[in-house]
This record gives structure tokens, C-alpha cells and sequence, in this order.
């Protein structure tokens, strides 16, 4: 459902066209115009408009075997154009195939949108046996480590609204969903990091901690994650962890450096 904003400057058509594009995901790849109206609380007179411009301007396609509309491949180059103007992957990129080679497993740049998790870029090491993360992939916040850490590094108003709309999904039960977000807070605040056992994937470790970066507009998140033959819960205490923390002080400081120039 898309809320209304009392803003003159605001655009309604555009932001209902936005809320069609939004509604698509990797694991459901196929929407009808039943489904759209569904997922973004819009007449279907007023879905099949948008559906219809969006085909006209190339940022849908309608599959007439299956009648259903998927993202077109124009979308695919405003993704490009974004990633290409964030001038952060270069300075990070480095630290992430460092840490993904020392776990044996992947590391990515994440953030938060739209209340989950987005994967931003992924660095996977070749001898990770994990199922890879992908660009543009969505994951949850309550159950990832980059999801925690994201939370745990909020401002008090902003926890409060991912409080409400994790409870509003029922991602879990009410009061699972507010012991995990409690105990990130406090692994964050004594360790300086977050993770996750299990909790996505089984026998999947991640760990991730946040970058604070003066000027970029959003807060990332760096994480990491393996099989918990590669990344154990002791493993992540003894050396994970610690070096998580170290990698996203040195990623400030070189951010803080880059700004400057």
C-alpha cells in the first residue's frame, strides 16, 4: 500500500509507476495485474494503465503465454548506471575479496531498502561452496547479520519504524522479532558487530558491521558469511569478528581520505 505524503511537490503518478517496478523480485520474477494491485493496494483500472506506459517506455514486458508482466531489460541499465555512480565499490571491493578469501566464502556490500536488505555488490571467494548472494538480491533484517547490523546502527526513531513494520509483516512472532533486534543492539554496542547462526540459511555463519561514511547519504553495510564448517560461532569470536570491525575502520578512512581530495 502505497502511503499518502501531503507534499505539492510530490508526484502520484510517478510514485505509483515506482511502486509497480518495486513490487518485482528475483524470486518472483512474474506478476499479473492481480498480483500488482495486491502488492501495491491499487485499483487494477489504475494497474493496467501503469502496466501499460511501463510497456511503452521498456520497463516492462508481458509474457502472453504466461500473462504476467516481468522487468525490462531497460531496468537493467538504470542498475547499471547506479552501480556505475557509486564511487564506494572501488574502495571497497579490495577488503571484500580479502575477507571472502580468508573465509572461504563471499563477501557483500548491502543496504537497507524498502525495510529488507539489499545486496549492493558480492565478492565470492573460489573456493566457497555456499549459494552465492547476487547484485539486487532482497534478504530479510531480522534474520541476516547485515539485517542486525543495519538496526543495531539506526537512530532511535528510525529502529522504532523497523520495529513496527517487521512486527506489521510478523516476520516470526512478535516477540522473537524483538529479543533478536534487542540482542543485536547489545552485540553491537559490547563487540562492534553482528551476526547471524543459522538464522538464513542452515549452517550458514555471516557477520557484518556498518560503514560510517561522512557525506555518502546512506548507511552500508559490510558483511560476510560461510558454512559453519568454515565460520564457526568460535571462529567468528576469535578472528572473524575482530577483523570484520578493523576492515570497516580502514573503509573509513580511506572514504574519509577519498572525500577530501
Amino acid at each position: 500500500m502505497i502511503d499518502p505524503i501531503e507534499d505539492r511537490q510530490f508526484v502520484i503518478a510517478l510514485a505509483r509507476g515506482l511502486a509497480l517496478l518495486e513490487s518485482f523480485r528475483a524470486k518472483r520474477p512474474l506478476l499479473t495485474n492481480q498480483e500488482l494491485s495486491e502488492a501495491t493496494g491499487l485499483p487494477r483500472s489504475s494497474v493496467s494503465r501503469l502496466t501499460h506506459t511501463l510497456i511503452k517506455m521498456g520497463y516492462l514486458e508481458f509474457d502472453s503465454r504466461r500473462t504476467g508482466y516481468r522487468l525490462g531489460t531497460k531496468v537493467l541499465s538504470l542498475g547499471h548506471a547506479m552501480l556505475g555512480g557509486m564511487d564506494l565499490r572501488p574502495l571497497v571491493r579490495p577488503h571484500m575479496k580479502d575477507i571472502a578469501e580468508r573465509i572461504r566464502g563471499q563477501a557483500a556490500l548491502a543496504t537497507e531498502e524498502a525495510y529488507s536488505m539489499m545486496v549492493v555488490d558480492v565478492v565470492i571467494s573460489p573456493q566457497g561452496t555456499q549459494a552465492p548472494l547476487e547484485a539486487g538480491a532482497h534478504v530479510g533484517i531480522a534474520n541476516t547479520a547485515m539485517g542486525r547490523a543495519y538496526f543495531a546502527s539506526c537512530s532511535a526513531a528510525e529502529q522504532k519504524r523497523i520495529r513496527q513494520r517487521l512486527l506489521a509483516r510478523r516476520q516470526g512472532s512478535g516477540g522473537q522479532v524483538l529479543e533478536i533486534l534487542a540482542k543485536a543492539e547489545a552485540d553491537y554496542r559490547e563487540l562492534g558487530y553482528c551476526k547471524s547462526i543459522s538464522d538464513w540459511q542452515k549452517d550458514v555463519s555471516g557477520v557484518a558491521v556498518p560503514l560510517y561514511l561522512r557525506g555518502f547519504g546512506r548507511r552500508m553495510v559490510l558483511t560476510c558469511g560461510a558454512p559453519q564448517t568454515e565460520l564457526s560461532p568460535q571462529q567468528i569470536a576469535g578472528t572473524v569478528g575482530p577483523m570484520m570491525v578493523r576492515t570497516a575502520h580502514s573503509v573509513e578512512k580511506v572514504f574519509e581520505r577519498w572525500i577530501v581530495r
